[in-house]
């Protein structure tokens, strides 16, 4: 019965809930019936999502019943035992007059949602149910029209309605609210995918033969092997504490490092997203420019300018989409398939090249000598770890956080391990500092490079759309949508106006600060440490002192120990001592 009286009403906003508790007393009063005064208090309660109060009239209204023996009421689809209030039976005259009582108010509350339509002084009532509603929960989320940006649950705390502001509403943070189970849609192939293909890139086939002829191929396959595996794996680690907190990676920073200091961090991450978004986009605009030269065309010094703004206007495009929607069907569906063949091909292209030289002389050569393993290793370990502030802006979308960990784990790692060693392959086969010159020089280059540079653009979007989140973090009033726009445009002016090869070292400078950061996070919020109730202070020194720390322990093991490399013992170093000092229980 608590459901068919709500289940036959329009109520109104909670701003009006007050104003017809009033009316509905004074109109109980006229009738001078205290029992159509409790039900109308009743009514009322429930049109304020007033729980506790809605409850107690209930019960109210059950002891009030005779004390006879009580029949139970008539069965009915919404009333399947005969029972009202909380399983209770009741005398079947007493429903009778509840339910004569409650058309009579539905009736009233009806004219007066037609007079609010009418009147723009009456706060306005939301819609009518399409059906009946069989849990509380449902009946308050569906009758009592939210403000934008806000939830209402019915087992929230209770709102003095009558000290609440009816023009104030602070817009929501999606980058700071976890995501609910019902947006959660990716899939472990979807990560894997997504991951995939954002380890694919010109740039880490450039860094592949950036390791020839230093070392030598079996030293540089290790490197990339061992360095792919760890990166990948922090990587995936990291999506999973996403996947698990529902969480961005602001969400997460603002965990750890307090409500007002993560701005810090987070403007940081904004700088350096900015800083590579512009420079894949001078990638693409370059390579764009290379293989239209090489088809005989693209000679006019314009083009490198026409050509920016031509993968900026598309990468403008794509920020007015849904990422969700750009991962399930664009690149799980068409951009992986077409990546992968590409790089099969250009793989069996240059595998038969090197066999042609004599595939067994080009893998006993010996390294030149000027760089190690293990720096080689940092430095493979560089490029899925710059991917860390980004990782769970898509995990947080995850269904579930084994399967988020083991998709961004294997597809990253495969793409990492492919496009290095393709990179070596390559620098092997036909040294050359012009990477892409090179890959053009195989038979169906041209078909494949340009398929690989349209992939290119997932990675120009992934820094695009987690800077977006950042910065929506930081000034919610702008929708993530809205910002995403702004970053890319911001991105496109970057790339033409600055020298990006030549900030290519500040941009790894910059990345150098993530490492410890979220070697910190990893080392409070991983296996158990994450508590969804903890109250976030404005700072939380201890955590700030390891990061900076971490960051001053970075550049002193790149300055006095390149040998043994900075990432990782970095990273082993602030994960220890932000797990060993964290609060207990």
């Amino acid at each position: 019965m608590s459901l068919a009286i709500v289940g036959l009403c329009c109520p109104p906003s909670e701003r009006a809930a007050p104003v017809w508790r009033c009316r509905l007393r004074g109109l109980a009063a006229r009738h001078n019936s205290a029992f159509l005064e409790r039900v109308y208090d009743l009514y009322a309660a429930a049109l304020e999502c007033n729980r506790d109060e809605f409850e107690a009239l209930g019960r109210s209204l059950h002891r009030g019943a005779s004390k006879g023996e009580r029949a139970e009421i008539a069965r009915f689809h919404s009333n399947p035992e005969g029972q009202w209030f909380w399983g209770r039976p009741v005398r079947g005259a007493r429903l009778g007059a509840v339910c004569v009582v409650a058309a009579l108010a539905n009736s009233w509350l009806l004219a007066a949602h037609c007079a609010a339509r009418r009147a723009p002084s009456i706060p306005s009532l939301a819609g009518r149910p399409a059906k009946s509603l069989s849990r509380r929960e449902e009946i308050v989320n569906t009758f009592l029209a939210p403000r934008q940006g806000q939830t209402r649950t019915l087992g929230k705390a209770r709102q003095d309605t009558t000290t609440m502001s009816s023009n104030t509403s602070s817009p929501s943070n999606a980058a700071l609210t976890p995501v609910q189970a019902g947006e959660r849609v990716f899939s472990g192939m979807h990560l894997a995918s997504l991951w995939f293909s954002l380890g694919v890139g010109l740039l880490v086939m450039q860094v592949g033969a950036y390791l020839m002829p230093a070392l030598s191929p079996q030293q540089a396959m290790l490197a990339i092997v061992g360095g792919s595996i760890v990166g990948a794996g922090l990587l995936a680690w990291v999506g999973k504490l996403g996947c698990d907190t529902g969480l961005s990676s602001a969400g997460l920073i603002h965990q750890v490092y307090g409500r007002h200091f993560a701005k810090l961090p987070v403007l940081l991450n904004i700088v350096q997203l900015l800083g590579w978004g512009a420079f894949e986009l001078v990638v693409m605009r370059d390579s764009t420019v290379a293989i239209g030269r090489q088809a005989g065309s693209m000679q006019a010094d314009y083009w490198p300018w026409a050509a920016t703004l031509l993968w900026g206007g598309l990468l403008m495009a794509l920020m007015l989409g849904s990422m969700v929607h750009l991962v399930r069907r664009l690149i799980s569906r068409i951009a992986l398939p077409l990546v992968v063949l590409s790089l099969l091909w250009l793989t069996w292209q240059f595998t038969h090249m090197a066999s042609a030289q004599g595939f067994s002389a080009l893998w006993s050569r010996p390294g030149a000598g000027g760089m190690g393993v293990m720096p080689a290793l940092d430095l493979v370990v560089a490029m899925p770890i710059s991917w860390l502030p980004l990782v769970a802006d898509y995990s947080r979308y995850g269904k579930n956080g084994r399967s988020a960990m083991a998709g961004t784990w294997l597809g990253f790692g495969i793409a990492n391990v492919w496009c290095y060693a393709l990179g070596v392959l390559v620098a092997l086969v036909l040294p050359s500092k012009d990477l892409v010159a090179a890959l053009l020089l195989a038979q169906g280059g041209l078909i494949a490079l340009s398929l690989v540079l349209l992939d290119e653009v997932d990675n120009a979007y992934g820094d695009a759309y987690s800077g977006s989140v950042s910065a929506h973090s930081v000034l919610p009033a702008w929708s993530v949508r809205a910002w995403g726009l702004v970053v890319a445009a911001a991105c496109t002016l970057l790339a033409l106006v600055l020298p990006m090869h030549s900030l290519e070292p500040f941009l790894l400078l910059l990345s150098s600060v993530f490492v410890p950061l979220f070697g910190v996070i990893l080392g409070r919020l991983s296996f158990g440490g994450y508590q969804r109730t903890a109250v976030q202070a404005p700072i939380h020194w201890l955590p700030v002192c390891i990061w900076l720390c971490g960051i001053a322990l970075y550049h002193a093991l790149a300055a006095w120990a390149p040998v043994a490399g900075s990432a990782i013992p970095t990273l082993v170093v602030t994960f220890v001592v932000a797990f060993a000092t964290r609060a207990k229980g």
